[in-house]
């Protein structure tokens, strides 16, 4: 998650910066701020009660790492606390669909998309579309195993 944010961040850049790709970068960047966004009014919601632990989470979430706290959280067996609307599990599942779906599916598309229309067939564009892909994969195993597990 954390590698697939950083290749889609990169592929942004570079998006902006190759003559004719810039579309594509405002796409990545929009995806990008709008799967932010979205994590943060989930975590929000989970810590409405705690400004504390909501503005831990948000630091969490703009700098890609959430994916880590959630796993350490889960992977602890942390119960849901008084100030927590949902479980970490739940927590977790929220935001690795908002993820997959709002970045990860659309990112990789658009970035397949500008690879197969550009001249110029680049390592790293192949290689950030192979770590969505992977991402993807890897979510959706990894959330249908946790519910089918979960008591």
């Amino acid at each position: 998650s954390t590698v697939d944010l950083i290749t889609d961040i990169y592929m942004t850049y570079r998006f902006f910066n190759t003559e004719g790709e810039e579309g594509y970068g405002k796409t990545n960047a929009v995806l990008i701020s709008l799967t932010l966004f979205l994590q943060l009014l989930t975590s929000y919601g989970q810590n409405s009660k705690s400004m504390k632990h909501f503005f831990q989470d948000a630091i969490c979430i703009l700098t890609g790492f959430k994916p880590a706290l959630d796993a350490y959280r889960v992977g602890s067996g942390a119960e849901k606390q008084d100030h927590q609307t949902f479980s970490p599990l739940v927590d977790l599942s929220y935001c690795k669909i908002l993820e997959v779906v709002f970045e990860a599916i659309p990112s990789s598309v658009v970035q397949s998309y500008a690879l197969l229309s550009t001249k110029d067939k680049s390592l790293d564009a192949l290689i950030s579309i192979v770590f969505s892909a992977a991402t993807i994969a890897f979510t959706s195993s990894m959330l249908t195993y946790d519910w089918d597990t979960s008591p």
